[in-house]
């Protein structure tokens, strides 16, 4: 530790001095009083380096929050006309007819409610409330917020963004608000601290590689997993994640190549496998979960004890999941996920293999993990009142209870709480509204379990979805009357504007409001561009023969065979069988899409139902049909 200058101490021992006098003297030692009877000794503690803060100053000149004086003011002055309010929101905005924001931006600094106010609702407004470190100053500062930070990282928190909104949220938000500043990173260095190194606090001589071995050894032992993804998703009773891990992580590089250094063996299912999957070991495995009648599914494969290291090692070789499936030749039909947890006992099961490979029970987990299962959660609602309930009742301890009860919005009442605060903000409760924020997530997660859908939380907190909808963002009543529907029609003509109805619904010129509106007032689209002296059949995107379709009855093909004789008695009758004209011939009595559907779930494309069917598909296609084809699968080949 270097040495400090004779200077510094000379400063810090001056500034102590003060401080010892001004409670000689009984007056007030909180930051905001200090602020007001003497700004700079204030700032000389917060220039002191390295960074030494009003509480640490404190306790160096002897002193405790319990033994010193404090003061909040119980008015605020308005900088306008220097009147005393408790609060100034009204005043300034219906006596001097300025809105908030342009008060503070002419008057920096300034606040708009007294600090007695802004002490009352300190760590109750906003949640959770600081439980893990409680408030020591009545009222939020600068320099209160920053000595705030310190404590959280002296006290071993990781202290990024998104752990201290998950236990302290005001605190990153006032921060943001008092320092002006916009990233966190400014923040953490403003307190002398790398921001590289805030995420783990750990230091290159805080562990060894023997120690890490050991860690390893026990984890082991335990059998525990040792997969990146598990090992960072686990938290101890100060947030953190595990101290050695992060040391291992910063020590090597990669979690990979910490293992190696380690001498374990990576081949084990504990590690993840890697090495032990080459190409023809994935295809083996996938063939043999077939032959055990195991669900193929990517999602259900993920959750197998090994299952990260098949999936990772396919796509690695194939690609894609899918890919390594059409490798292992699997049919369409036998991948679709089996379980869908529609009984109280599989929900119970499927948490109890969570529980039992030691997988995270948190919700957000459940949704954004790498080993998320979104069903599982959702379907725990249908059979019990909460997310913890039902690990509850399928045994959870008390650390897995934990987990499952880590959200801020842990009840129906709570998330509709929320809800309705951002209505009141004025903010959409559109889902594109969410973002990628800790917060917005946590949301999101819970309202889904709760409610099975955002659309039915947002109808619980009191407001219609269908507000927030694309299509009814347009005022209401914008196209009043005939003329004006057809004067817009027009408009969009002269400007080339698309005029079929896809393009009024969908798109860069989507106008949604005009086409109900006409179809209102004119009866149907194509009516009300003829009013307006258009040629229909110009502009239409597709056109259908509806009285030719009316008596069309459509029939469905439930086995291989079904699909076989249709096929042959179309050929026989000289009907066209080409996929082309099955999906997009302008006859009804041709066009079939569910014989397509049905010939493509049988027998995996429709050349093959075609040669089931005994015929050649070569003989009916066209010759730029077959070269388009020859050219994909040469594509195909090389690639």
């Amino acid at each position: 530790m270097k040495k400090k200058s004779k200077k510094l101490v000379s400063d810090r021992q001056s500034i102590l001095r003060a401080i010892r006098q001004r409670f000689a003297d009984r007056l007030p030692l909180n930051i905001t009083a200090v602020k007001r009877d003497d700004p700079k000794l204030v700032r000389q503690v917060y220039e002191q380096r390295p960074y030494w803060g009003w509480k640490a100053a404190l306790a160096d000149a002897g002193l405790t929050y319990n033994k010193i004086r404090i003061e909040i003011e119980q008015t605020v002055v308005c900088q306008l006309c220097g009147k005393r309010l408790a609060s100034l929101i009204g005043h300034v905005t219906q006596l001097h007819l300025i809105d908030c924001r342009e008060y503070l931006d002419e008057f920096p600094g300034a606040e708009l409610v007294s600090e007695q106010l802004r002490s009352n609702s300190m760590g109750v407004i906003k949640q959770p409330h600081p439980e893990w470190l409680k408030h020591w100053e009545p009222v939020y500062s600068l320099e209160y917020l920053l000595d705030r930070l310190k404590e959280y990282a002296d006290l071993g928190f990781s202290i990024n963004h998104d752990n201290l909104v998950a236990i302290d949220t005001s605190l990153p938000v006032t921060l943001k608000k008092y320092s002006g500043l916009t990233d966190w990173d400014d923040c953490i260095r403003a307190i002398d601290l790398d921001p590289v190194d805030y995420r783990g606090l750990v230091h290159s001589d805080d562990f060894t590689l023997t120690q890490f071995q050991a860690w390893l050894a026990e984890r082991e032992r335990a059998g525990q997993s040792c997969l990146y993804q598990d090992v960072v998703a686990e938290r101890d009773h100060w947030q953190r994640r595990h101290l050695i891990a992060v040391w291992a992580l910063r020590q090597y590089g990669s979690w990979a190549a910490a293992l190696d250094q380690a001498g374990v063996d990576r081949g084990l299912p504990i590690y993840g496998g890697r090495h032990n999957f080459t190409t023809q070991d994935v295809l083996a495995r996938i063939k043999q979960l077939r032959r055990d009648g195991l669900d193929l599914a990517r999602k259900s494969v993920v959750l197998m004890p090994d299952g990260m290291a098949i999936v990772t090692a396919a796509v690695r070789d194939f690609g894609t999941w899918e890919s390594a499936l059409d490798a292992a030749k699997v049919p369409l039909r036998e991948r679709e996920r089996k379980i869908q947890f529609e009984t109280k006992s599989e929900v119970l099961q499927g948490i109890r293999v969570r529980m039992k490979n030691d997988w995270s029970l948190a919700p957000i987990e459940l949704f954004y993990g790498s080993r998320n299962d979104m069903t599982l959660f959702k379907q725990a609602f249908q059979f019990w009142d909460s997310w913890g309930d039902a690990v509850q009742a399928a045994g959870g301890n008390r650390e897995q209870l934990k987990q499952a009860a880590d959200t801020p919005y842990n009840s129906k009442a709570k998330v509709v709480a929320e809800l309705k605060r951002r209505g009141r903000q004025g903010k959409l409760l559109a889902v594109r509204e969410l973002t990628e924020s800790v917060a917005d997530k946590q949301l999101y997660v819970m309202a889904s379990g709760y409610f099975g859908k955002w659309q039915e939380a947002v109808r619980a907190a009191g407001e219609d979805p269908r507000k927030y909808h694309q299509w009814n963002l347009e005022s209401p009543g914008k196209y009043k009357s005939p003329e004006q529907v057809l004067t817009a029609i027009r408009q969009r003509h002269r400007k080339k504007l698309p005029l079929h109805t896809r393009g009024l619904t969908h798109g860069e010129h989507m106008d949604v409001p005009l086409l109900y509106t006409a179809r209102k007032l004119f009866g149907n689209w194509q009516t009300a561009i003829e009013n307006a002296k258009i040629d229909y059949g110009k502009i239409a995107r597709k056109t259908q023969d509806y009285a030719a379709m009316k008596g069309r009855v459509y029939r469905t093909y439930q086995s291989k065979e079904e699909v076989q004789s249709e096929v042959q008695r179309r050929y026989s009758s000289e009907l066209p069988v080409t996929y082309r004209e099955l999906c997009h011939s302008k006859d009804p009595e041709i066009r079939d899409n569910g014989l397509l559907t049905a010939g493509k779930k049988f027998f995996g494309d429709w050349d093959k139902a075609l040669r089931h069917a005994g015929i050649d598909p070569t003989e009916v296609q066209e010759p730029w049909v077959q070269e388009r084809k020859a050219r994909l699968r040469k594509k195909a080949k090389a690639k």
